[in-house]
């Protein structure tokens, strides 16, 4: 093996030493090439004085037999010409230096309306990406929002069992504040959420669900119950308020789950373009406008049952 090395070793030596020696040989005879390039520059030079010479004399004599011929008449010619020699140029300089100013100027537009095209299409994509997150990000909010508000009305025996419990009358009092202080306020919250499903013009540029307004006016209607009865020690308002949370939650939960997040899916295609407010334009206006009379009802109702109050309390 060392042998075989040794062997290979030298050979690849050889090599080297044979490839560097055909180098320098034609970099020799590039060498001797070049010279005679060298060589005859200065006969080329000394023709050119020749030349120069003869031009120089043939000039001196141009200009001892000048004055002569032409006497004093040549010169304002000359003068002339010289003029137009250096004005020329002047002129001509001209219109490439306004051919100049006019590509740098069209340059300067293509930049700025380059640069204004980029800055409005940024807007459209930050307007219409911000839009979509609002609206996706508003519609599982909501389905939260009725999922903790059905678990906070159905808990009601719960913490009236959890009441009856402690010894201390004070913390049972505080308990239960703080549950119906959150109950409301939830219910609060998802009702005024929801009211974003009242715009028309949304239902056809985003898949809303389909129920949406419907629900909401059902919470509205749980809302109204609440203020014209006491769910809490009248079991008949209490059930009519579970009834309606859990209608408006099972129609608002169905759309959102089978009919928006279900878009992709092959096998729920017919059931989400039926959920969808953008597939099925027509139910979802006649839903909408349905919900708005319903929600003006059952507002002047609540309305003029607040003014009622008010005057029997005052007489």
């Amino acid at each position: 093996m060392k042998r075989r090395f040794g062997r290979l070793t030298i050979l690849v030596l050889v090599l080297v030493l044979i490839a560097s020696l055909s180098v320098v040989v034609q970099a020799d005879e590039g060498g001797h090439q070049e010279e005679p390039a060298h060589d005859e520059a200065p006969a080329g030079e000394a023709e050119g004085e020749d030349t120069h010479a003869d031009g120089t004399e043939e000039e001196h004599q141009g200009d001892a037999a000048g004055p002569d011929q032409e006497g004093d008449t040549g010169s304002p010619a000359g003068e002339t010409e010289d003029h137009g020699d250096a004005e020329g140029p002047a002129a001509v300089g001209e219109p490439g230096h306004d051919e100049a100013e006019g590509v740098h100027e069209e340059g300067e537009d293509h930049a700025h309306d380059a640069a204004a095209g980029i800055a409005e299409t940024t807007d459209q994509f930050l307007v219409i990406g911000g839009e979509a997150f609002v609206e996706a990000l508003l519609n599982f909010i909501v389905a939260v929002l009725w999922l903790l508000l059905v678990a906070l009305q159905l808990a009601r025996p719960y913490i009236l069992q959890l009441v009856q419990k402690f010894s201390l009358r004070l913390g049972a009092d505080l308990w239960w504040l703080a549950y119906v202080l959150i109950r409301d306020l939830v219910a609060v919250i998802t009702f005024v959420l929801s009211f974003f499903y009242f715009y028309p013009m949304l239902l056809e540029e985003r898949p809303f669900p389909m129920f949406g307004a419907l629900a909401a006016v059902l919470l509205f209607a749980s809302l109204v119950v609440r203020l014209v009865r006491d769910p809490d020690d009248d079991p008949r308002a209490y059930i009519l308020e579970t009834n309606l949370i859990g209608i408006g939650a099972a129609l608002y939960l169905a759309s959102v789950i089978f009919g928006v997040q279900a878009t992709k899916i092959e096998a729920l295609q017919l059931v989400s373009r039926f959920l969808v407010t953008q597939s099925h334009t027509a139910l979802a206006f006649s839903l909408l406008w349905l919900s708005m009379m319903a929600f003006v009802v059952l507002g002047l109702y609540a309305v003029g049952y607040v003014l009622r109050t008010a005057r029997t309390r005052a007489d």
